[in-house]
């Protein structure tokens, strides 16, 4: 059985991700507060992306830049992945997919 990497989730976000300016920096300014403004420092990562996502990612930093808010992009990022694991969290486990037999 395979497992869900960093980059689905990070998909999932960016693709479910409401694109309005206020609310992103919300999610920062939330994240940025719960974390008493001790944010790590981000690291360098390749993913592959749907296409949808990256769309929105390209819109997202462009939202940010707009706002002079650029250099905020990657705590926006995990803020919004943050937000969609405790959201599946919420949600219970996962059920187990039924198997086709195998003859």
């Amino acid at each position: 059985m395979s497992s869900l990497g960093l980059g689905h989730y990070i998909d999932v976000a960016l693709k479910t991700a409401k694109l309005d300016t206020d609310r992103l920096i919300g999610l920062h300014d939330a994240l940025n507060a719960e974390r008493m403004g001790n944010l790590p420092k981000g690291r360098k990562t390749t993913l592959s992306l749907s296409p949808e996502a990256r769309s929105n990612a390209e819109q997202l930093l462009e939202l940010l830049e707009a706002a002079d808010f650029a250099r905020k992009g990657k705590d926006v990022m995990s803020a919004l992945v943050l937000n969609l694991l405790r959201a599946l969290e919420r949600e219970g486990p996962l059920p187990k997919p039924e198997l086709p037999p195998l003859i």
